[in-house]
């Protein structure tokens, strides 16, 4: 089934060209498939049911043809091992390719052995990848996990060792959250270098608040050039920014710099894992053109007298408060509302009930047009906002956005720096989930 479907997709002219091993994900009328499935293998009839009505694949970019990056103990730099995956092993787990391997020349040359199932947690390039549990270590490919160009992975294989990271990690981020040093970072001091590419990849990259607003105003001037008959941008297809630290201000900063308007081609945007709140969800529906963020009776807020969310706009890259609400709806133009994307990725940030709302309130109002948006493991997204942004007026049979949750019947409560300090039940319905104030 997916190869004629390749077949046919190819010979569209309008369409980019995509490659059967590329498949990320399957679903069937609307369900996920397990992401551990290997699609070669698996035949029509276990899958697709006689009542079927509608498959969907979502193909990626293709992958580098190998993986040459380092490997050691967390907290330690000997020991440190270099790794070279090809084209066949980062198609095995990351477990398989990655920590078994190290485990084994790393026993040979230390006293004290230790065993693949004792690692706890993974860091590439300096970001968090799995927690106690490894699941995904276990289901998720090498190249899943490790992005397209990591230079450095750490394994930890004691929480003692966790917790040792974490406090001396806390105080340099501290030190050096308020500036940015982008350019030693990522290549963005030349035009050249930005304006050429498809594709972006900034992900891994260390990059702090200050850094993502700093890249937002690069985006923005560069997005104004032009390039004979092109604005500087508009090759741009996908921006990655997975695992960095760019939080609401970066978020904001750099959806002012995509729109229609300068990035007319671009179709992914990835900021999972970056600490990204309400704030920055507002901001970002501000920057497309959706100034107004209110809340409505029934949709996941918890109705207070303010209306629940704050309104924001963007002013040099950062979220600014409006004090009078914009209730007049307007034509949102070219020039700030986003791109025509098929896919928003913002899993594993601090969104909560608001911020989400705040996405699909853009979306209604004509700012945002995406397929997809992805907001896995923001935990603080209560049941009831989950329910509303399931509505028809959001899913609309091959035309309208896709809210994509985990699967969970509860929320949490979570402080600023996105520590999970209380469960919230169902029974709650819309409201819980907010971030409290400190």
């Amino acid at each position: 089934m997916i190869k004629p479907v390749v077949l046919k997709l190819n010979k569209r002219a309008d369409k980019e060209p995509v490659a059967a091993e590329l498949l990320e994900k399957v679903e069937i009328d609307g369900e996920e498939t397990a992401d551990y499935l290997d699609f070669s293998k698996a035949t029509v009839s276990s899958l697709v049911k006689p009542n079927t009505s509608q498959v969907c694949l979502t193909f990626g970019i293709a992958p580098p043809k190998g993986l040459k990056f380092a490997v050691r103990m967390a907290a330690s730099t000997e020991n440190v091992f270099t790794i070279t995956l090809d084209s066949k092993f980062m198609k095995k787990s990351f477990h398989d390719a990655v920590i078994v391997p190290f485990v084994h020349y790393y026993n040979k040359r230390v006293h004290l052995p230790v065993e693949p199932a004792q690692c706890v947690q993974v860091l590439v390039d300096g970001q968090k990848i799995t927690g106690s549990q490894g699941a995904a270590v276990h289901k998720k490919t090498a190249f899943q996990l490790l992005g397209r160009a990591p230079a450095t992975v750490e394994l930890f294989f004691s929480w003692e060792a966790v917790s040792h990271h974490e406090k001396v990690a806390s105080g340099r981020a501290k030190k050096n959250e308020g500036y940015s040093r982008l350019e030693f970072k990522i290549p963005v001091a030349n035009s050249a270098n930005v304006i050429s590419e498809k594709v972006l990849n900034y992900s891994h990259s260390e990059l702090n608040e200050a850094d993502g607003i700093a890249l937002g105003k690069k985006l923005l001037e560069y997005g104004g050039m032009h390039t004979g008959l092109e604005k500087g941008l508009a090759k741009l297809k996908h921006l990655y920014l997975e695992h960095n630290r760019i939080g609401d201000g970066g978020a904001a900063s750099v959806a002012k710099a995509l729109n229609r308007s300068t990035t007319p081609n671009l179709r992914r945007i990835v900021m999972r894992n970056n600490r990204i709140g309400v704030q920055g969800c507002i901001g970002m529906a501000a920057a497309w053109g959706c100034a107004a963020v209110e809340a409505s009776p029934g949709d996941g807020n918890d109705g207070g007298g303010d209306g629940g969310a704050a309104d924001a706009a963007v002013a040099d890259g950062t979220t600014t408060a409006i004090t009078a609400r914009d209730k007049k709806s307007r034509q949102v133009g070219d020039s700030v509302r986003s791109p025509a994307l098929d896919l928003l990725s913002l899993e594993e940030n601090w969104i909560n009930s608001e911020g989400a709302l705040a996405l699909g309130r853009a979306f209604k109002a004509g700012a945002l047009t995406v397929r997809e948006v992805r907001l896995y493991g923001n935990n603080a997204i209560t049941p009831g906002a989950r329910e509303s942004l399931k509505q028809p007026e959001y899913v609309q049979q091959g035309l309208g956005v896709k809210f994509v949750f985990d699967d969970t019947t509860t929320g949490s409560c979570m402080t600023q720096e996105g520590e999970v300090i209380g469960e919230i039940p169902s029974a709650l319905g819309p409201g819980g989930g907010m971030f409290p104030s400190k």
